[in-house]
């Protein structure tokens, strides 16, 4: 195995070129799962980028290698949303059975990340996966002067399930 070392030239490159990697406990390079660069896509990938607090998703069935076409009545519901307010900035994946949302569902892979920002100026990041679950939260909290400030949060989800599309929405909130 290959051992990588990245200077601090070689970061800076990768944010000015908009490459994407993330450095793993065994300091390997892996996919960063809030990243979309186009030949990490697959056809059956949603990237949806519009700014909104709130979003729902129902994901198509699709082919999965040669083991047919999934059930639609069985397929995941799926809702991404972040908010700021007082002194806390969150970002939630959730899935549930259908859109009245009254039952959850678990999924293979669900993960949430929230970037805080007061004032237009970075104060925090959290990001949480879970596997075989129906929910993820990811929360910046004890941010200080809020009162006077602008707050803003970006999140980034992952909701990813055999035999369905992959969504990967961002959402929005102030």
């Amino acid at each position: 195995m290959m051992n990588k070392k990245y200077t601090f030239a070689t970061l800076a490159m990768s944010a000015v070129l908009g490459l994407s990697f993330a450095i793993n406990a065994n300091g390997e390079e892996s996919k960063d799962p809030y990243s979309f660069a186009p030949d990490q896509l697959s056809a059956t990938d949603i990237v949806d980028t519009s700014k909104a607090a709130e979003k729902e998703f129902s994901p198509s069935p699709i082919n999965s290698q040669g083991q047919g076409i999934a059930s639609a009545a069985a397929a995941p519901y799926y809702v991404a949303r972040s908010d700021f307010s007082g002194s806390t900035a969150e970002s939630i994946s959730e899935s549930f059975t259908d859109s009245t949302k009254s039952k959850r569902k678990n999924i293979d892979h669900i993960g949430a990340r929230t970037v805080a920002y007061l004032n237009k100026g970075f104060v925090g990041e959290r990001s949480s996966h879970q596997y075989n679950e129906n929910q993820a939260a990811a929360i910046v909290s004890n941010i200080p002067n809020t009162i006077f400030g602008d707050g803003e949060t970006y999140g980034h989800h992952v909701f990813e399930h055999a035999g369905y599309t992959t969504w990967y929405p961002e959402s929005y909130g102030d």
